[in-house]
């Protein structure tokens, strides 16, 4: 799966929340049907890694068996949580990747 999306959610002064806190994002997918989830914005822990995202796509779509996705933001394989990528790449929130 693809993360086209990525963003930290701005706290209420508008300036994004410092080492996480919810990240915005739309995951796409040139994988078979049954592996679709809407391409609609999410809002998620920024401190969610592989498996946490891993999660929340088997949940949209419906596995009862779990399976594991890989993702990709800027067409490299994320290995931190959002957060971290977001602070390594000094991305600022709602950054279209």
């Amino acid at each position: 799966l693809v993360l086209v999306y990525i963003g930290t959610m701005a706290s209420s002064s508008g300036m994004p929340k410092p080492g996480g806190g919810e990240a915005l994002v739309v995951f796409f997918t040139k994988l078979p049907e049954k592996f679709q989830v809407p391409e609609e914005e999410l809002v998620i822990p920024a401190n969610l890694e592989r498996y946490g995202l891993s999660e929340v796509v088997n949940r949209l779509i419906g596995h009862e068996q779990p399976v594991p996705f890989d993702f990709l933001v800027e067409g490299e394989f994320l290995r931190t949580s959002i957060g971290t990528y977001l602070e390594v790449h000094k991305l600022s929130a709602e950054k279209i990747l």
